[in-house]
Parts: structure tokens; C-alpha cells; sequence
């Protein structure tokens, strides 16, 4: 789901594209690689102005920037790894390229006479998300080579939307926000479809990735700690949607705890109340296998002793039996382990949460 500012961004986009004249759209730069894009929505757009408007009235704000349910499920279902995009004639714009790949490509020659190629005869394209085949016509046999511009692997995966799919989860960036910037920079956008496939697929990667390191800090906090009756750790949970006090009304929550003597995550836990793929299938339809996340159907505050019950059980599976849990003054968390984890457990005080509520 969009967050406020890219809906609003949209919005914006939308409007721009319904006062666009005749004449202002022929003197739009060809030169722009959203150009045609551009010119595309414009079109469509003008198709049945009245009959988009009285659609748009309909529509709740989730109808129109959600992916309906049959959207979710293309993307699960494409047996494509990469959205294809044509392009012929001379190009314009930019792209990014993998300087190594490209020289070896075009040192190798025609495919067909081993002519070199040279990258003045290219004719087209096929675009896979950042990346793409250019298509180079040989002087001497006009045969048409694909000239890769990077590192693929898989059924036709690209490195660079692997990489892009990383930066994106790493930054807390989203689709819109990374597609203006390659618009800015004068690079061809990246489709939903590819933006979402890469992003999941680092997903799980990113998570293997943390509970490698969560094994690595837990050992060294053991080394360090000597002790086991002086297991500590430090603990405190957030969440999505700042709550009042009063009211905690965030779709998702998420906790850590921290390791006294090292400073490192040893174990982390997350809850989530939503799932697109789940909330967007009809009544009476099956939903397909998919990822999902959703893990809370109680209340929002309730994710957090939750969470730290769910943790301590988990370091003490892994011989790290917690006896001082460093928190806030949060007392529903602490008779929550003192119940069902260990009566003799302790408490002390985090010195932000004392300092900032000795403050008031």
C-alpha cells in the first residue's frame, strides 16, 4: 500500500496528465525515456474522460492503489522472472551498465560471422526492468545480436534488479519513490511486477542473512557474559503507527533484544494484522500459496508482551536462559514473563525510559 505521500504524488501525476494539451504533448522531449510513457497514459486518459470520472467517485482510496486480488496473484503466477519491455528505433535516455559485460559481449562479435559490433548499430531493445537486451545489427551479415548490458543468472534473472530489489528493502524505500528517481536521472522505470518479484526474493535472503548474525552475536555474548545466573538483556518494542497512550491502532509491530555485554541483537520477533494477498481473495475463493505474514488478530499493545514471551523462550532454546530483562516500566510484559517464563526473572530499569519519564 502506498503511504500518504506517494498517493498524494500520484494524485498529482494524475492531474498533471488530465490538463495536458494536444499541443503540450508534441513538445514533450522524445529524448525523455517516460516520454512515451507519458504519452501513453495521456491517451488512455482522454479515451472516456467522463466515464473515468464518474469511476473514480466510486472507488475507495484502496481500490485505487491497491493491486486487486487477480494482480496479486499474476505475480505469484507469472512464470516470468522479469517484466519485458520492447523498444525499437533509435534510444534515448540512459541506462545503467555493466562496463566488463557489455566490452565482452561486443568483443565476441556477430553471432553468426563473428564481425565486431558496435554499439552505433544498435536498433532496439528488450528491457527487463533495469536491465537490457540491446539489439545490434551487423554490418556484414545484418544479422541482429542481443547484447546483454549485464550479469544474468536463473531463467532470466538480472543482477541489477537483484541489487536494486536489495537497496530498495535496505533504504525502506517504495516503487514510486525509486521510479521518480530513475525518471529524474532519465532512466527507464522499473514495473510493479519486477519491483515486487526482486523485492521478495532479497526478502528472505535479508532474514536468513539476521539470523545468521543473531547465532554469531548470541555466542560472543555468551563468551562475554561468564556468568549464566547473570544473563542479561535489554528489550523494548515499536511500532508502525505511533500509538497515544490510549489508543494503539498500528497494523504491525516489532521487538528486539539486545545483548548487555556485546550491544548486538540476539533475537528479534515481528507481528503483523494484515495481508494483501489474503484480505483481497473472495469470500468464496481459495487463496493460493503465498507468503504470508500475518501472525496478531488481537489488539496492537498486545504485540508487545507477546513478542517478548516468544523471544525469551527462543534464547532459552538456544541454552541462553535470560535472568535480568533491561526495559521499560511496562508492568503487563513483565508479569507476562514472570507467569509463563520464569517467576524468578528480573527487572531493571532502562535509564532513557526513567530519564525521559522523571522529566514530566
Amino acid at each position: 500500500m502506498d503511504t500518504p505521500t506517494e498517493s498524494a504524488n500520484r494524485n498529482v501525476c494524475l492531474l498533471t496528465l488530465g490538463d495536458i494539451t494536444d499541443g503540450q504533448l508534441e513538445n514533450i522531449s522524445k529524448e525523455h525515456c517516460y516520454s512515451r510513457g507519458l504519452k501513453r497514459k495521456y491517451l488512455e486518459l482522454h479515451d472516456d474522460v467522463d466515464g473515468q470520472q464518474e469511476h473514480n467517485q466510486s472507488l475507495s482510496p484502496d481500490d485505487c492503489f491497491d493491486d486487486n486480488y487477480d494482480a496479486c496473484q499474476s505475480e505469484i503466477e507469472s512464470e516470468k522472472d522479469e517484466d519485458e519491455e520492447e523498444e525499437e528505433g533509435a534510444l534515448g535516455g540512459r541506462r545503467i551498465v555493466e562496463v566488463s559485460v557489455l566490452a565482452a559481449k561486443l568483443d565476441e562479435g556477430c553471432s553468426k560471422c563473428s564481425t565486431e559490433l558496435k554499439l552505433s548499430s544498435c536498433v532496439g531493445e528488450t528491457r527487463y526492468g533495469l536491465g537490457s537486451l540491446l539489439k545490434i545489427h551487423c554490418i556484414h551479415c545484418n544479422e541482429i545480436n542481443n547484447v546483454p548490458t549485464g550479469k544474468r543468472y536463473g531463467q532470466n534473472t538480472w543482477d541489477i534488479n537483484t541489487k536494486l530489489g536489495a537497496a530498495v528493502v535496505f533504504c525502506g524505500l517504495g516503487e514510486m519513490t525509486v521510479n521518480n528517481f530513475l525518471a529524474a536521472l532519465n532512466i527507464p522505470t522499473v514495473t510493479s511486477v519486477t519491483f515486487k518479484t526482486r523485492e521478495r526474493e532479497v526478502g528472505s535472503i535479508f532474514e536468513a542473512v539476521a539470523n545468521e548474525t543473531c547465532n554469531e552475536a548470541l555466542a560472543e555474548e555468551k563468551k562475554r557474559s561468564q556468568d549464566a545466573e547473570k544473563f542479561s538483556v535489554s528489550f523494548d518494542a515499536g511500532w508502525q503507527t505511533r500509538g497515544s497512550g490510549r489508543n494503539y491502532a498500528s497494523l504491525s509491530g516489532h521487538a528486539s533484544m539486545i545483548g548487555e555485554k556485546t550491544g548486538k541483537i540476539l533475537s528479534y520477533a515481528v507481528r503483523c494484522k494484515k495481508c494483501r494477498f489474503c484480505d483481497k481473495a473472495p469470500v468464496s475463493a481459495e487463496v493460493n500459496k503465498h507468503d504470508c505474514r500475518r501472525n496478531w488478530e488481537q489488539s496492537s499493545k498486545a504485540m508487545e508482551p507477546d513478542m517478548a514471551l516468544e523471544m525469551l523462550h527462543d534464547l532459552k532454546a538456544r541454552d541462553f536462559h535470560v535472568k535480568h530483562l533491561i526495559m521499560d516500566n511496562d508492568s503487563t510484559t513483565l508479569a507476562k514473563a514472570k507467569m509463563s517464563f520464569d517467576p524468578n526473572i528480573q527487572k531493571n530499569s532502562d535509564f532513557n525510559h526513567t530519564k525521559k519519564n522523571s522529566g514530566k
